[in-house]
């Protein structure tokens, strides 16, 4: 029986570099009649509870507010959410060593991580893969319903554009082929090529990859079938003017 007493008491003994827990308990500060967090710069000094807390105190949020830590009160983490139907969370420590609060921080979740009124930062994002659902934007907050928009320069070593409709057709035997003459008027009357948008088009609403790339190649398609067409004209002409040298 001794010897239990003696070791209990021992248990009691505080060591010198004994870490003490905190108890967070919220009947301590009620009794301190610290009911909520109200006057600015008063939750600096809330510690080793819970509670609430308003804006103006210098919190992030109007809602739940916690401090707990060690070594007296030095080196807390403060917890502060938003009350409201906007789930936000921040947190921030304390650096004991220099008596001051490091800057508060926002937890990212699902539900405030596409907000355009937060501004999330990272230095790099590993993985194999990276999913989204949604759109991007990069430089611009309106994507205009694309699933990436960049509003500046944008470098790549390849870009692979899929399209249908690629302009075969023209090669068809029942292809209506528009003649150079019908050309040289549409660009008299519109100042632009058939089917190719205009300057002003082009300005308010973009290219579209794909399909320019495609109507370039109607163009060119179109020109290689007027040149063969011209070449054999000019071969026909030749044969005729040396049959009728050779007559002279």
């Amino acid at each position: 029986m001794k010897i239990k007493i003696v070791c209990a008491l021992m248990c009691l003994i505080p060591f010198g570099n004994q870490l003490y827990a905190q108890n967070i308990n919220p009947l301590d500060y009620l009794s301190k009649k610290v009911r909520n967090l109200s006057v600015a710069g008063s939750h600096d000094t809330f510690t080793n509870g819970y509670t609430f807390a308003y804006a103006i105190t210098g919190a992030p949020w109007n809602g739940a507010f916690m401090s707990f830590g060690g070594f007296d009160n030095n080196y807390d983490c403060q917890i502060s959410t938003a009350y409201g139907t906007e789930p936000h969370m921040s947190f921030r420590t304390r650096n004991g060593d220099f008596d001051v609060w490091n800057g508060w921080n926002e937890i990212y979740h699902n539900n405030n991580l596409n907000r355009i009124d937060v501004d999330f930062k990272a230095r790099n994002i590993n993985g194999e893969n990276l999913f989204l659902n949604g759109n991007i934007a990069l430089g611009t907050s309106d994507v205009k319903g694309y699933k990436l928009a960049v509003n500046g320069k944008v470098r790549a070593q390849e870009i692979k554009v899929e399209t249908a409709n690629w302009p075969d057709y023209v090669f068809a035997k029942d292809y209506v082929l528009p003649s150079l003459k019908e050309t040289e008027k549409h660009i008299q009357d519109n100042g632009h090529l058939p089917g190719i948008p205009s300057a002003s088009e082009v300005k308010n609403n973009g290219v579209d990859l794909g399909e320019m790339n495609a109507k370039l190649l109607q163009k060119i398609e179109e020109l290689t079938l007027h040149l063969i067409d011209m070449e054999k004209k000019n071969e026909a002409l030749t044969n005729r003017v040396f049959k009728l040298e050779k007559q002279k």
